[in-house]
């Protein structure tokens, strides 16, 4: 079964077995605070011009740091 692509926002906290088409406009560089895990943002724009942030913790940071790129085009999914 083919999934059909969604836009931001269309998901919520309920929505399962998604697949939508972002681009990575903004990867700030990983920061770390006292008192707080690493962090790196990201902000993803899907087609709609609808826009989201997210983030990667700690060691998962080294993981995605060639993997996702400024400008980059991505399909993220859950099955």
């Amino acid at each position: 079964m083919t999934k059909k692509y969604k836009y931001l926002d269309e998901l919520t906290d309920k929505t399962n077995d998604y697949k939508v088409k972002v681009k990575v406009i903004e990867k700030s560089r990983p920061k770390q605070s006292p008192g707080k895990p690493a962090r790196q943002s990201l902000v993803l724009r899907d087609e709609k011009g609808t826009t989201m942030r997210g983030i990667i913790f700690r060691s998962d940071i080294p993981l995605f740091e060639q993997a996702i790129v400024r400008d980059g085009e991505y399909e993220i999914s859950v099955l």
